[in-house]
């Protein structure tokens, strides 16, 4: 009888850990379609067809730097942008959605070089 109640408890923490697994892709997920969302409602994607740094992007949006390069980092983690040499751009992978046939991000130049 002891062996059987062993057995069952180990049959039910595997089902709650499978369970707790399951769950938590769940909640992965979500979150990722939660900011992927928030990047396309702030048309992120279409914006950093062109290299920006996240002191740009932010002065474009209107948000903090820092909480924008926070949110950059994270689109970057889930291989929705790039980063290389201190500026972002939408993935090679998500340009092409956008109409882009090159890969290649061009560098728009900084509003402080700008004359006129």
């Amino acid at each position: 009888m002891e062996k059987l109640a062993k057995a069952k408890t180990g049959l039910q923490e595997n089902c709650l850990q499978e369970k707790d697994s399951f769950l938590r892709e769940i909640a992965a997920d979500t979150e990722k379609e939660q900011i992927f969302q928030v990047a396309a409602d702030l048309n992120l994607f279409s914006k950093l067809t062109r290299a920006q740094s996240a002191e740009e992007l932010a002065g474009e949006l209107g948000t903090k730097p820092e909480l924008t390069a926070r949110f950059l980092d994270v689109l970057v983690s889930l291989e929705g942008l790039v980063k290389k040499d201190g500026v972002y751009f939408t993935a090679p992978m998500l340009a092409s959605f956008l109409g882009r046939q090159d890969a290649t991000p061009s560098r728009r130049p900084s509003r402080l070089s700008r004359h006129g």
